[in-house]
Formats: C-alpha cells, structure tokens, sequence
C-alpha cells in the first residue's frame, strides 16, 4: 500500500516513513523543495517535491498514493485530495470527520 507522508523530512514525519517500512508498507516522502533531508538520511523511500500551499503540487503528490498520512498541517491540503482519496480520508477519520464538511471541492 502506497502511504503519502506529509512533513516526512521532520521528527514525526521520519518517524512515520521509517514506521511504514517497518510494515511493509510503500512510503513517498512529500517534501518541500529546499527541505532539510537529514532525517530521512539512509532511508530507501520515494521522495516527492511539493508545497502544501499549492494544491497542484500537492495533486501531483496523491497520484498514485492510497493512504496519506499528514505529518505537517491536515487543513492546509484537504481541498486538493481527488475525491476519491477524500473519501478514504474520511472513512479513517470516522466521526471525528465533519459530516457536511465539502472535502471534494
């Protein structure tokens, strides 16, 4: 399962690729461009260069990807997930999810 890892260049976030590897699963580093990578130093992972800020790039990032997993900012990039890895969003999130939340849009 491929699991997109917001903020995977910080603390949590290297913590959370290294946790996916460790179960078997596919991680992809979303990063920003000038990101300090030291914390994912010797760590075999797919990288992904993007913004949070711009919803295109982080379009581009969620191709492909069946899980993300925010490690940075949740709200800064809930409008740029395709409608379908919204409604995985959703489904994990349970009823913590606002129910007439427009997470598609």
């Amino acid at each position: 399962m491929r699991v997109l890892v917001t903020g995977a260049n910080g603390h949590i976030g290297s913590h959370v690729v290294r946790a996916c590897l460790a179960a078997g699963l596919d991680p992809v580093a979303f990063v920003r461009p000038k990101a300090d990578l030291r914390a994912l130093h010797g760590v075999d992972v797919e990288r992904r260069v993007g913004d949070l800020l711009d919803a295109d790039s982080v379009r581009r990032a969620c191709d492909g990807v069946e899980v993300l997993r925010d490690a940075f900012r949740w709200l800064l990039f809930v409008d740029a997930l395709k409608p379908k890895a919204a409604a995985k969003v959703r489904a994990a999130l349970g009823d913590r999810a606002a129910p007439d939340a427009d997470w598609t849009r």
